[in-house]
């Protein structure tokens, strides 16, 4: 196994993206994005489970979730 620099590791993904992105499109292969609340403080979607955020706190967090059309995909 070969250590490469950051800009050689980019660059051979780069060479190498159409091939493993065939691949991921002949496995059928999807990604289902999580996108809720929990993306306005910046961690996972366990977030509030996983730090003990209580329901009412984290129900404020709805008032400023406005995001854009198409904000997941970006």
């Amino acid at each position: 196994m070969q250590i490469l620099s950051k800009s050689a590791y980019e660059e051979q993904l780069a060479k190498t993206r159409d091939k493993r992105m065939a691949w991921w499109r002949d496995a059928r292969f999807g990604m289902f994005v999580h996108f809720g609340l929990f993306s306005l403080i910046g961690r996972n979607e366990w977030v509030q489970a996983w730090e003990g955020i209580p329901p009412e706190e984290y129900a404020l967090l709805a008032d400023k979730f406005c995001p854009k059309e198409g904000a997941p995909r970006e």
